[in-house]
C-alpha cells in the first residue's frame, strides 16, 4: 500500500531529474560574436557587382477582408512600395517587424520561398503562429560591408532578389525553378543582407 502511494512521487521526481532537449541557437555554429537578438534596425541588400546598398522593406502582400491580419514579404524598396513596418528586431533568432498596434512573426525560412511574415492587429496577436528562430546577425567589419550581416539557417550566401508576380523584387532564400510561377528564378540575383 505504501509503495503504491509513493510510486507516483518517485516517477514524477525521476521525470524532473531527466535532462530535457534544448533547441540549438540559430547562431551556435557562427562563432562567439554572432547575435540572436538585436533591436530596431533596417535591412539593405548588397550585390557583389555594386557598392550601393538597396534598402529592403517589409511590404504587405495579402490581407483578410477585415484588414486585420495578413502576410508581408521582404522586398526591395521602390517608388511604388510602401514600408508596412518601419524597422525590425531580432529576438532570440526570430526576425520580427515592428509597428505600433500591430504584431508580426516571421515564417520559417524555406528553400525556394520568399522571406515572409504574418501580421495581425494587436488585439488578434494570440491568433498568430509561433515565430521561427531561423535568423542570426554576425558582425562583418572584415567583409567590406561593415555593420552586421543577416544569416538564415546559418547561411548568408543564399539570399536572392527575385522579380515576382506582384511586380515586386522579393528576397528569396535559395531560389528554385519549381516555385509555382510565383517568381522568375532565371532573373534572380544574389545579395548579402546587412543590418543598418
Amino acid at each position: 500500500m505504501f509503495a503504491s502511494t509513493l510510486l507516483p512521487f518517485v516517477l514524477a521526481a525521476t521525470a524532473l531529474a531527466m535532462p530535457t532537449a534544448r533547441q540549438a541557437s540559430p547562431c551556435a555554429s557562427l562563432g562567439a560574436s554572432a547575435m540572436s537578438s538585436v533591436s530596431n534596425f533596417t535591412l539593405a541588400a548588397f550585390n557583389a557587382s555594386s557598392t550601393t546598398p538597396v534598402p529592403l522593406v517589409v511590404m504587405q502582400e495579402t490581407e483578410d477582408s477585415t484588414g486585420q491580419v495578413g502576410i508581408c514579404v521582404l522586398a526591395t524598396k521602390s517608388e511604388q512600395t510602401t514600408d508596412a513596418f518601419p524597422n525590425l528586431s531580432l529576438v532570440n533568432g526570430t526576425l520580427i517587424p515592428n509597428q505600433p498596434n500591430m504584431a508580426a512573426v516571421d515564417m520559417p525560412v524555406t528553400a525556394g520561398k520568399a522571406l515572409t511574415f504574418e501580421y495581425a492587429q494587436d488585439q488578434l496577436r494570440q491568433n498568430l503562429p509561433a515565430a521561427s528562430p531561423d535568423y542570426c546577425a554576425v558582425p562583418a567589419s572584415d567583409s567590406g560591408y561593415g555593420g552586421a550581416i543577416l544569416y538564415a539557417n546559418g547561411d548568408a550566401s543564399s539570399f536572392f532578389v527575385c522579380p515576382d508576380q506582384e511586380h515586386m523584387n522579393s528576397i528569396v532564400y535559395k531560389p528554385s525553378a519549381d516555385n509555382g510561377g510565383v517568381y522568375d528564378s532565371t532573373s534572380c540575383w544574389p545579395v548579402t543582407i546587412k543590418l543598418q
